[in-house]
């Protein structure tokens, strides 16, 4: 960490851009990230301030953020928008913009949001040193575990956020110190419009049998998150076939995601058209603080709700392209997955090209800045069959980034 010194507002000190054009998916890294704190340092400053300047804002942030997570509060600048005990004392209209700034990014509009960064275990807190304020504030442009050993202190000032002359942050300083992180989340569901569903319906046959398979227990034993964060665990899992029994028909190379679909939205003749797709983001499993890497975890993760190959599950949806849901069409004797550290924009979307011994290949995309935790696929086996290492009721992993393994529940 560098020398902290009293920090000097000169004219000499160039402006913040808060007028920069939205990136595309094909502008430069350092262009997003740019943009990104630009929009922050400007969207964020009244949030500062009430933290800094205004006791009562500050003690009902904090209550609404521990609402969300108590561990490591937090919430997202559209709630701060919908609280009455908050939205009287930001500048709503900034807020609105800095929103606004991260919507339809790559298709998605992501959430800025606020955290309060407490230190995960009991420590001899270090005085701060001389000219670092009581109140540190950081913004998270995104980077790879490994890299960017310090990132820039904030400070507000005068209703704004100025970077704190010759202070960064580190590790060692946010194992000592809380830290107010401005960050991006993931996008929050969205209502479809205009939009029919058709009627729930059940299942037209009920000879063949069904059951939940689960991630049973989980070891996150390999950090692959910057230290400003905390990691969250996603997987990306689908069925096909290996060897379709003679009775199916099979139209191509046959696949069904699982999962919850994401939304993309696009304009056309002014209005918005979403598209739904199992992409780049995967579904939660668990978040793991720095402190908590090693620990494991009863998890109970439905992989899938209802596991019937032939006929179909009356449990887990297929949701097609037009967002449109249709029941019982999860089918398929094989499930490949990919587990991974999530990140949020402007994170790279990698490939997993998983290859089985038989049958096809598959490759499921995931947004992370990581090599995935793990990536294989796991075999149906009757309810009434032993376990193999290959199938559901036997899948175990052990490497040097993860431990887990899976199991059936009637």
């Amino acid at each position: 960490m560098g020398s902290c010194t009293k920090a000097k507002l000169t004219e000499s000190r160039e402006p913040i851009d808060h007028t920069l054009a939205k990136p595309t998916a094909s502008s430069p890294l350092q262009e997003k990230r740019t943009y990104l704190k630009a929009s922050f340092v400007k969207g964020g400053a009244s949030i500062a301030e009430g933290i800094v300047k205004d006791g009562t804002f500050r003690s009902a942030l904090i209550k609404a953020m521990e609402s969300f997570d108590a561990e490591d509060p937090i919430i997202r600048f559209s709630d701060i928008l919908k609280t009455p005990s908050l939205r009287g004392s930001v500048n709503t209209a900034a807020i609105e913009k800095c929103v606004a700034a991260f919507s339809d990014l790559e298709g998605k509009d992501w959430e800025p949001a606020i955290r309060l960064h407490r230190p995960a275990k009991q420590v001899n807190v270090v005085a701060l040193q001389s000219g670092v304020p009581t109140d540190v504030f950081a913004i998270d442009e995104g980077w790879p575990e490994g890299t960017q050993p310090e990132v820039q202190g904030w400070q507000e000032v005068n209703g704004e956020l100025w970077p704190i002359d010759d202070f960064w942050i580190t590790e060692d300083f946010v194992e000592a110190h809380p830290v107010w992180v401005f960050e991006l989340t993931p996008p929050v569901d969205q209502q479809d419009i205009g939009l029919t569903q058709p009627p729930s319906q059940s299942c037209l046959w009920s000879w063949e049998p069904s059951f939940a398979g689960q991630i049973q227990r989980i070891r996150i034993k390999q950090r692959k998150e910057h230290w400003l964060g905390a990691s969250e665990i996603h997987i990306s899992r689908l069925t096909t076939w290996n060897q379709a029994p003679a009775s199916v028909v099979v139209n191509g190379t046959e696949h069904w995601p699982i999962g919850k679909p994401n939304k993309y939205k696009e304009k056309v003749n002014g209005r918005d058209i979403y598209h739904c797709v199992y992409d780049a983001e995967g579904n939660p499993l668990t978040r793991y603080r720095r402190v908590h890497i090693g620990d494991l975890r009863n998890l109970n993760f439905d992989l899938i709700k209802s596991w019937r190959p032939q006929t179909g599950s009356e449990k887990d949806l297929f949701t097609f392209a037009t967002c449109l849901q249709q029941y019982c069409v999860i089918r398929g004797n094989r499930m490949f997955y990919v587990i991974f550290e999530h990140d949020v924009w402007p994170a790279r979307r990698n490939k997993a090209k998983i290859i089985p011994t038989t049958g096809p290949a598959m490759e499921i995309e995931y947004r992370s800045w990581e090599s995935s935790y793990s990536e294989g696929w796991i075999e149906y086996v009757h309810p009434s069959n032993p376990a193999t290492p290959t199938n559901i009721k036997g899948f175990t992993v052990s490497n040097g980034d993860i431990d887990f393994n899976t199991a059936i529940k009637l």
